[in-house]
């Protein structure tokens, strides 16, 4: 480097104007003659320390000025013998290399890493090479069981929807929802498939038609007969409604069963028909099946 060394009066000036070393520095010993004095440089020890990509090395030289006696003006030979001391700090990017001392042999980091979709990237500043040390699992969100995104999330019980994994954060779309296997539909009123997503009567819930032979909107807000004593009443099972209004007076029974009142609301055999067991002499489950009498020229017929 160039060193510039300034006198005057009884003040000696050393100025470093290193700003860059592109090498490793074996100097031990530097030596500079000034036609007004001498200045001898000697160089100790130089420490290189690696971190990372940087080698920082510091150097601190001693500079010894003396002057040469002389007993006319500028009468150099009174000034006293001046020290200089000064630390110089040098920082240098490491090239890579395959061979000894190996300083291009640096860590890789996890910025050189692509997670795959439903894992959580570690900063880019990690090092690794790996998924085990660059990516991290990501839970399975709420309302939802699984080991993990990247292998599956099912919705819970109740609860409908669908998580897929992605490469961006959170790392997963979808959600999962109340679904209307959890919702219970007020009587009168068809449910949907449990699949559904939803939680309201609006969602999870179809109105029931009146029945035929009754008029009105729906079954949950009434149905009515053109007979007063026939009625319509909602339930909460299948069809939803209870009741007929057709009268068992107009429905014909099948020979063998016995006809319901006419008021009784109804209009098929299982509403207006009972059953008539065998009579007493004979084995069977119904007359309408068949009975058996002890003797075989006896019969019963419905």
């Amino acid at each position: 480097t160039t060193t510039t060394i300034t006198e005057t009066a009884t003040t000696v000036t050393a100025t470093d104007t290193a700003t860059t070393v592109t090498a490793t520095d074996t100097a031990t010993t530097v030596t500079a003659t000034d036609t007004a004095t001498t200045v001898t440089t000697t160089s100790t020890t130089t420490t290189i320390t690696e971190t990372a990509t940087t080698e920082t090395a510091t150097d601190t030289s001693t500079f010894t000025t003396t002057t040469e006696g002389t007993t006319t003006f500028p009468f150099y030979n009174q000034l006293p013998t001046t020290t200089i001391t000064s630390t110089l700090t040098l920082t240098t990017t490491i090239v890579p290399t395959s061979t000894f001392p190996h300083f291009g042999d640096l860590p890789t980091y996890c910025s050189t890493y692509t997670c795959p979709d439903g894992y959580e990237p570690e900063p880019g500043s990690t090092v690794g090479t790996t998924l085990a040390e660059c990516c991290k699992e990501v839970a399975c969100p709420s309302d939802s069981t699984g080991a993990a995104v990247h292998s599956g999330c099912t919705c819970d019980l109740n609860f409908a929807g669908t998580i897929t994994a992605t490469s961006v954060a959170p790392y997963y779309s979808g959600s999962c929802s109340p679904a209307c296997s959890g919702h219970t539909c007020p009587a009168g009123y068809e449910p949907q498939p449990g699949f559904i997503e939803g939680n309201t009567d609006a969602e999870c819930c179809n109105e029931v038609a009146c029945p035929s032979g009754s008029t009105g909107a729906a079954v949950h807000s009434g149905c009515t007969c053109s007979s007063p004593w026939l009625t319509i009443t909602a339930t909460s099972s299948d069809p939803y409604y209870d009741g007929s209004c057709y009268s068992c007076g107009d429905h014909t029974c099948p020979a063998g069963y016995e006809p319901q009142p006419s008021f009784v609301s109804g209009n098929t055999d299982a509403e207006c028909c009972s059953e008539v067991a065998c009579p007493s002499g004979s084995t069977g489950a119904a007359v309408h099946s068949g009975c058996t009498c002890s003797s075989p020229w006896l019969t019963i017929t419905a």
